[in-house]
């Protein structure tokens, strides 16, 4: 990969919250049992709070993210650029195709609920976005995995391997569990 960073911000220093309280409502348990009155509130509890958990983990991987791709020093090589553009394009019109539709009969509505936007080309402009991201991502990841930046490839799933990020994020990190009423 043609694609650098000339100064990659430590996400290690990127604080969170370490110690985190779930609290699982009575209300909640007695919607889940209309839903699913074979289930007992324990297998509803723990669900709930393995929702939970992996939500916040998913919060906090995207914080540093979003931290370490604002702050770091990229110099993307525009070739790459185009290449993941036609990447992300092509995925896009993978999914689009599923539901039999194109890009381009996408709505205004269709921009908005899956990119934010209202038009055709700001939907463009983000996707272009996403495509930078994506070569960033793949050097993130594949420098703190330890593998050869000149080999990366934004196409390559172990490129993307982000477990690092995880366990750094777990390994200190103490949910308490709490159930109204009972704790």
């Amino acid at each position: 990969m043609k694609s650098r960073f000339t100064n990659l911000f430590d996400y290690k220093e990127i604080p969170f919250e370490k110690e985190v309280v779930l609290f699982c409502s009575n209300d909640y348990l007695e919607a889940a049992k209309e839903v699913r009155p074979d289930l007992s509130e324990d297998i509803i509890a723990n669900a709930f709070f393995a929702s939970q958990e992996n939500s916040y983990l998913e919060e906090i991987a995207n914080k540093i993210l979003e931290q370490v791709i604002t702050n770091s020093t990229w110099d993307l090589d525009d070739e790459e650029i185009e290449s993941a553009y036609k990447l992300e394009l092509a995925e896009i019109e993978d999914g689009l195709e599923e539901e039999d539709m194109t890009f381009n009969d996408c709505t205004e509505d269709d921009f908005y609920d899956m990119w934010g936007v209202e038009t055709k080309e700001e939907a463009l402009e983000v996707i272009k976005e996403q495509a930078s991201f994506r070569i960033k991502f793949a050097l993130f990841c594949s420098y703190n995995n330890g593998l050869d930046l000149a080999k990366a490839n934004f196409d390559e799933p172990e490129y993307f391997n982000s477990d690092f990020l995880v366990n750094y994020i777990k390994k200190d990190l103490h949910f308490i569990n709490e159930i109204e009423g009972k704790n």
